[in-house]
């Protein structure tokens, strides 16, 4: 399904199907709670794509280095967080969609981990359009994997941030670097009346929303679970990469130009 930009040689390059998805992991390095380590958001990513190139089947992608800082402010007031302005990121991204276009390219896709960096890759992603051409999708991997479908039983509404969906990840991935002896459900508030999501969101420090940083319960994680999230993800994002290489681009243009 997918390789990897960095394992290739410079005749690999020549030879690529101009339908072929590049894909460019975002992620962040942020504290998640007491129980699972700062890179987090990169491991999960990096985990899903290794799973997607060991499927097999005919490469439709290839993966650029995993960009594991990204827009991380609201974590500022706990420990752990690297974090870069959101204009330097974008101008980043850009610059390395332009890369993608020399290879010969004209498809993009910003997979993404980290909830703070959508506002830098939405402008990244009008810039490659408007500038350079491309077509520039954005996705995150727990849209491609539906999580709530696997939701255990008295999960509550809420898992944003190292509750039982990041922890099943990890449990699955890296459950050497889990402190499930640390976990515990984060404690969810908000001024009365405003909750974070509603129709009129508010700029939020994550330690207002919860004193330990843990939105969610990471209790209820399970590697099997973590496991469905990892196999659910890898088939959504299969889904939508063929989708991607298949629409004719740019519009009205003949198949294949």
């Amino acid at each position: 399904m997918l390789k990897f930009w960095a394992e290739m040689a410079a005749p690999d390059f020549a030879r690529l199907d101009v339908r072929t998805v590049a894909i460019l992991p975002v992620a962040a390095t942020e504290q998640h709670g007491a129980h699972l380590p700062a890179g987090t958001d990169a491991m999960i990513l990096d985990g899903i794509l290794a799973a997607a190139a060991a499927a097999g089947g005919s490469a439709r992608a290839i993966v650029l280095p995993t960009q594991a800082i990204g827009w991380s402010s609201e974590h500022g007031d706990l420990p752990g967080m690297l974090s870069l302005e959101p204009e330097l990121l974008a101008a980043g991204w850009v610059a390395l969609g332009r890369q993608v276009t020399r290879a010969g390219l004209k498809r993009l896709l910003i997979l993404n981990s980290h909830g703070g960096n959508p506002p830098a890759i939405a402008l990244s992603a009008m810039r490659l359009r408007s500038d350079s051409g491309l077509l520039a999708v954005q996705a995150h991997w727990e849209d491609l994997a539906e999580p709530q479908a696997l939701k255990p039983e008295g999960a509550p509404a809420e898992d944003w941030h190292a509750g039982w969906i990041e922890t099943s990840v990890m449990l699955h991935l890296r459950p050497d670097l889990v402190r499930m002896e640390q976990a515990a459900p984060g404690k969810l508030r908000h001024p009365e009346g405003l909750p974070p999501s509603g129709q009129a969101p508010w700029a939020w420090m994550t330690t207002d929303l919860s004193p330990s940083g843990v939105i969610g319960d990471p209790t209820l994680a399970t590697a099997a679970l973590g496991a469905s999230l990892v196999a659910r993800a890898v088939e959504g994002l299969s889904q939508l990469v063929e989708r991607i290489a298949a629409t004719d681009w740019p519009p009205g243009k003949a198949p294949g130009r």
